[in-house]
């Protein structure tokens, strides 16, 4: 075959995947699989490739990744969870703990100096939980992380409402400022016709007003609670990338698996024996 043919993107793929076939077809069953961080960035080197480049792709590829995100509500809490794809060390719930006391500057324990709110952290089989409590309001925040099997769950839940739901909170609203102007008109116009006609209005402007800024106040707090979602994602993220056992340390002598369909791979396979055909 002409040793000076080009190919296309696609043949070039079809080539690397069968070249990296034939590599493992004939390689020694006791040669280590793979490549190391190092023997990949010669290969991109030769390839004319800026290792600086494979490493941040290194870098990318061990970062664990959020595999599930959902929200939800009811009438008195607010729901968010984050599935990451790696378990995560005790290191990285103290990581945690740090950064909610940064972002909600509430102190560990109850204490005379903080009466009216503090925190509290419990450990339940091998579930970490971070509560914030509010002097009425008891559980206002909950911040959990579990592992499950070979990822970690993050939940938060925040209270909302002691009692009652937004309607009906709406309703009694609307049933406070009806009465209150029903009282006004009522007493200054000397007749309960008008104190019904004040009190009617009132209700129907104050309870779909509460109703409609009680939404949009929920909808602001699950704003928030999704911000510090991503805040605590981002930490334990960075936690596990920054182990000492992340197999893609560039000083780790962990060998990167080698996919046979991968032609990025496949290209660092055909490599080493390019440069021995090429040696005098």
């Amino acid at each position: 075959m002409d040793p000076d043919a080009t190919f296309n993107e696609d043949e070039i793929q079809k080539l690397l995947a069968r070249a990296a076939e034939l590599q493992a077809a004939s390689d020694d069953a006791s040669s280590p699989p793979g490549l190391t961080l190092q023997e990949v960035e010669q290969a991109a080197e030769s390839a004319g490739l800026d290792p600086r480049h494979v490493r941040q792709a290194a870098r990318e590829l061990s970062r664990p990744k959020t595999t599930h995100a959902s929200t939800d509500v009811n009438d008195s809490h607010l729901f968010v969870e984050r599935r990451i794809d790696r378990p995560v060390s005790d290191d990285a719930w103290t990581a945690v703990l740090s950064e909610l006391r940064h972002r909600t500057g509430v102190p560990q324990g109850w204490s005379v100096s903080s009466p009216f709110e503090w925190s509290t952290t419990d450990t339940i089989g091998n579930t970490h939980e971070w509560t914030h409590h509010r002097l009425g309001n008891t559980r206002e925040l909950r911040v959990s992380l579990r592992p499950s099997g070979e990822q970690t769950q993050l939940r938060l839940a925040k209270r909302t409402s002691t009692d009652g739901t937004p309607l009906l909170n709406a309703i009694g609203i609307g049933l406070a400022c009806a009465i209150v102007a029903a009282s006004i008109v009522g007493g200054t116009m000397a007749s309960w016709l008008w104190a019904l006609v004040g009190g009617v209005i009132a209700f129907s402007v104050a309870a779909p007003t509460a109703y409609a800024g009680i939404r949009a106040w929920r909808q602001s707090q699950l704003r928030s609670l999704k911000t510090l979602a991503d805040q605590l994602e981002r930490v334990l993220v960075e936690s596990s990338s920054t182990a000492p056992s992340s197999p893609m340390d560039p000083s780790s002598q962990h060998r990167l698996e080698q996919p046979q369909q991968d032609a990025s791979s496949s290209s660092s396979d055909l490599h080493p024996r390019r440069r021995e055909r090429d040696t005098p």
